[in-house]
């Protein structure tokens, strides 16, 4: 499962799973769903796909996707590359703001994982950031919510569950997230 998994490092992710990993089966989930480019592209490498609209902070439209998921593919691996920038400056931001990037990374996480304790993963991977660490300005919710992914990350591994975050800084790729940061927000990131 790639939440995110329509987004361009979902289909990054799942292009590598596939070609480098031997990946057979993923399931792309996306708020919006759709997805035909990826999984044709996906199905052409071989894989087979399944897109699944759905949004992760939703705990019951999360824990019903999980049900739906037949014992024939059963869930394995976890990715979660969801995930919402909202641009403001601290002073600047408003509980908007925090709600619309925290559903997407800190409540979908959390789902991901309560809703997975009883699935024998091998892998639950996720995507945070150096904004994490480093700090970005102009993005503190963002920010606030990979520090989020990293601590449940070591939580997972500390309970002997798989548990990676992979902390990336901005990607150069005008379909991601970075893409969509005005001229002012690259400036703060430069």
């Amino acid at each position: 499962m790639i939440t995110g998994g329509l987004g361009a490092l979902g289909g990054h992710v799942a292009r590598h799973l596939v070609t480098r990993h031997g990946v057979r089966h993923l399931l792309l989930v996306s708020r919006s769903g759709g997805g035909s480019e990826i999984a044709a592209e996906l199905t052409a490498l071989g894989a087979g796909v399944t897109v699944a609209g759905c949004e992760v902070g939703d705990r019951a439209a999360l824990a019903a996707l999980i049900r739906g998921i037949g014992p024939d593919r059963p869930l394995r691996g976890v990715v979660h590359a969801a995930g919402v920038v909202r641009d403001a400056v601290l002073a600047n931001v408003t509980p908007g703001h925090l709600d619309r990037v925290l559903r997407a990374k800190v409540d979908g996480a959390r789902h991901l994982h309560e809703l997975t304790l009883d699935r024998p993963l091998t892998a639950f991977v996720l995507f945070s950031s150096a904004a994490a660490v480093l700090g970005a300005a102009g993005q503190s919710p963002y920010a606030a919510g990979n520090a989020y992914l990293d601590a449940l990350a070591a939580h997972r591994r500390a309970a002997g569950l798989p548990g990676h975050s992979l902390a990336w800084g901005a990607w150069d790729a005008p379909d991601g997230m970075a893409g969509r940061l005005d001229d002012t927000a690259r400036a703060r990131l430069a």
